[in-house]
């Protein structure tokens, strides 16, 4: 895998080169965008802060730059980071600089192919989302390959094959899993004719990931028993959706199934996991009202069975609380428990007219959250 991307990269220039070389200059753009972030620390023996608990290093640099070129269907790029070292409550696995992400990619009429790394999400990312999140110091990009194509007027197909990032440690003999997924999402009132001009819009999805891991088999003691445990290689999961829309009312649900899956995160246990995710919502000028509701039953998803950490985690179970941006609020923010839990959540915006009494020049928006 590792062999074959840069490969695989190097193919598609060739062909889009060959194809366009005179035009690379004349009609190719270039953006890119950067950020810097370091902190210098003070020694504070009441807080703990000491510099044997700071390793000496002091002042702690976070950085990245993108660069992208676009000529026409093809885009190609690269990010360089540098964590010299990283900033204090980001992982010490991120200590050091290089190349971690680089892309290519074309798009032919309905098919768009990519090479190298990227990030993706089947529905509600119940069996699968890579994302990245600059802030958080999370990044589990997936590096390989990925085609989305649109065979018919309201059909969209995904297939993608590849490993996950984890900090800046190569793919090799097997040290994390090969994640393997396809999606497919059907817009009902594209497809259909009769269906075009209906009130009600119908959209429905359905997908399946598979991780193959190289594992052996794992000795646990047990209350003075030991257990000898088969792991299994590959650990699948499915998950279907609908989404229904009239008016300002809107539905949308997922479920997803995951096949036993041994691991680390749930005591390495034989049992089935399971997930399902439902919102209602309504919407009109001024006022939004939505109520979600979701189930998860030993839902950890990793591309490595051992792994305990925030890394590798092949899906996203999305918590229901509401974002807070003052400090005091985020101090004990929540975490999602992805071997079991139930949760609600009720809110009500609404937007009081600006130029009324209590609406003021600009209006006055009031927010209402309920989350358990």
């Amino acid at each position: 895998m590792k062999n074959l991307i840069p490969v695989l990269i190097t193919g598609l220039t060739l062909i889009f080169s060959g194809a366009q070389a005179q035009n690379f200059v004349d009609y190719g753009k270039v953006t890119g965008s950067f950020q810097f972030d370091g902190q210098y620390y003070m020694e504070d023996d009441k807080l703990g802060i000491t510099d044997s608990t700071l390793d000496g290093k002091l002042f702690r640099f976070n950085g990245f730059g993108n660069i992208i070129y676009t000529n026409g269907n093809f885009r190609a790029g690269f990010r360089y980071e540098a964590y010299l070292p990283p900033i204090a409550g980001y992982n010490q696995k991120y200590e050091g600089h290089g190349i971690p992400y680089y892309f290519a990619e074309y798009q032919f009429k309905n098919i768009q192919i990519t090479v190298g790394n990227f990030y993706e999400q089947f529905g509600n990312g119940l069996v699968l989302r890579s994302y990245e999140e600059w802030t958080l110091g999370y990044d589990n990009s997936i590096r390989g390959a990925r085609v989305k194509i649109q065979p018919y007027k309201g059909i969209a197909l995904k297939g993608l094959i590849g490993t996950q990032r984890y900090y800046w440690e190569p793919y090799a003999n097997g040290n994390r899993g090969i994640v393997k997924g396809i999606d497919a999402e059907f817009y009902l009132n594209d497809m259909f004719n009769g269906m075009a001009d209906a009130k009600t819009k119908i959209i429905l999805g359905g997908s399946f990931v598979s991780n193959y891991e190289k594992v052996k088999d794992k000795t646990l003691v047990r209350d003075t028993v030991i257990y000898k445990y088969i792991l299994p290689s590959n650990v699948a999961a499915y998950a279907g959706r609908l989404q229904l829309i009239y008016g300002g009312f809107q539905f949308n649900g997922e479920y997803a199934y995951k096949i036993n899956n041994p691991s680390a995160m749930n005591n390495y246990i034989y049992k089935n996991g399971e997930s399902m995710l439902a919102t209602f919502s309504y919407s009109r000028k001024g006022l939004g009202v939505s109520l979600s509701g979701k189930r998860i039953d030993n839902m950890s998803y990793k591309s490595r069975s051992s792994e305990l950490g925030e890394a590798l985690d092949i899906n996203y179970l999305p918590p229901l609380t509401n974002p807070q941006t003052y400090s005091l609020a985020t101090i004990y923010p929540y975490a999602t428990q992805p071997n079991g839990e139930i949760g609600i959540q009720a809110k009500v915006n609404y937007m009081i007219p600006k130029r009324s009494k209590l609406g003021g020049k600009y209006g006055t928006r009031i927010e209402l959250n309920y989350s358990n």
